[in-house]
């Protein structure tokens, strides 16, 4: 074999694996209109120690089948949190993303939904939001995240 065609076969080698990188890279983009997002990075990082991405995963289903029956003011909010939780999940990847991935969840959470306006949603949506996730709100850590979230909302009345 001529060095040319070993060059060759070496150049189209790294092409290749770059296109799967960059293919994978591109499956990890937040959305704010899917939740495709989740099951890629189920994919790409398997956290043996924690079920929260199957949980994000499922819950984040079920709020954008439910959104087009909700308020005005829930379709505007949840756009917004979608893609923001997502982004934070994708800005915290890397080689201590499983370990760090509860505090990284609550974290996320707080900010995104403060940040989002969910401060300023009227009580009524604020109760709609807490019934569609009612088992959640009342066990651990999803009680701890409601709690820094309403903690973070009441700093900012004051």
């Amino acid at each position: 074999m001529s060095p040319w065609n070993v060059f060759s076969r070496i150049i189209l080698a790294v092409l290749v694996v770059l296109s799967l990188k960059s293919a994978n890279a591109q499956s990890l983009e937040p959305s704010a209109t899917s939740c495709q997002f989740y099951r890629d990075l189920q994919s790409e990082y398997a956290c043996p120690q924690s079920n929260y991405l199957q949980e994000a995963e499922l819950l984040c289903e079920k709020y954008l089948k439910m959104e087009p029956e909700l308020n005005e003011e829930i379709q505007g909010f949840f756009p917004g949190i979608r893609f923001c939780l997502q982004d934070r999940l994708r800005e915290k990847l890397g080689s201590q993303f499983c370990a760090n991935l509860h505090e990284i969840s609550i974290e996320s959470h707080v900010s995104c939904y403060t940040e989002n306006g969910f401060c300023d949603l009227s009580l009524r949506s604020k109760f709609i939001l807490a019934w569609i996730t009612w088992k959640k709100v009342f066990t651990s850590p999803w009680r701890e995240t409601g709690q820094r979230i309403n903690q973070s909302c009441q700093h900012q009345i004051d």
